[in-house]
């Protein structure tokens, strides 16, 4: 785990898969320290302190240590990171080496560890809620209306009246998308015309999906 601290010069948000992710700039500091799908309590110009856990390229904050400064807002230093306290760095010899790479230390890591866990489970879970679910739901729906779209051909069953050869399919696809909506539906518990906007929605996606192939 890796203390920092500094004037919070930007809390960024991003867009991704309906969830929204934060992330933390500090002035004179070009690192973005993430706090996934939770909003950090904080603002521009707070003097923050905070741990965080260095995955790769990327910076998890661990929320549970960032602490707020208001007091020191207008001194505030540059930006600081150290992976171990002045303490720590001014001591030295075996006793110095036992103490900051002993129990404590694994211990600081294994609670570093399942803290960025719980987050990125619970990441995971709206991703899986707000995102694969509907989706599933949704390709399951459209699949089941063309079968009933089918049956209802070959039964004669949709009215054509007048329309020419090459109008009628965009009667049939406008039967497919209404049946979707349909069973959207009764599978969500949403009303038919929430559901069509869904429908309405995938098939747009899917549009633009083969204009730009």
């Amino acid at each position: 785990m890796t203390q920092a601290s500094g004037i919070v010069k930007e809390v960024t948000t991003k867009a991704w898969d309906n969830v929204t992710l934060y992330s933390i700039i500090l002035e004179g500091d070009r690192e973005y320290y993430r706090t996934g799908s939770i909003a950090p309590p904080c603002g521009r110009g707070d003097y923050i302190e905070f741990e965080f856990n260095q995955q790769g390229r990327n910076r998890h904050v661990d929320l549970n240590t960032l602490v707020k400064k208001e007091n020191e807002v207008k001194a505030a230093p540059s930006p600081t990171v150290s992976s171990s306290s002045p303490a720590t760095q001014a001591s030295s010899g075996y006793g110095a080496r036992r103490s900051s790479g002993g129990y404590a230390a694994k211990t600081a890591e294994k609670d570093a560890y399942w803290a960025n866990k719980e987050q990125t489970d619970v990441e995971r879970t709206a991703y899986q809620r707000e995102v694969v679910e509907p989706r599933i739901t949704l390709s399951a729906a459209q699949r089941d209306a063309i079968t009933v779209v089918g049956l209802a051909l070959q039964h004669e069953a949709i009215p054509f009246g007048n329309a020419a050869k090459g109008a009628r399919l965009g009667i049939i696809l406008e039967s497919i998308d209404e049946v979707t909506a349909r069973f959207v539906a009764q599978r969500t518990g949403k009303e038919v015309p929430e559901a069509r906007k869904a429908v309405k929605k995938k098939a747009e996606a899917e549009s633009f999906a083969e204009e730009v192939e």
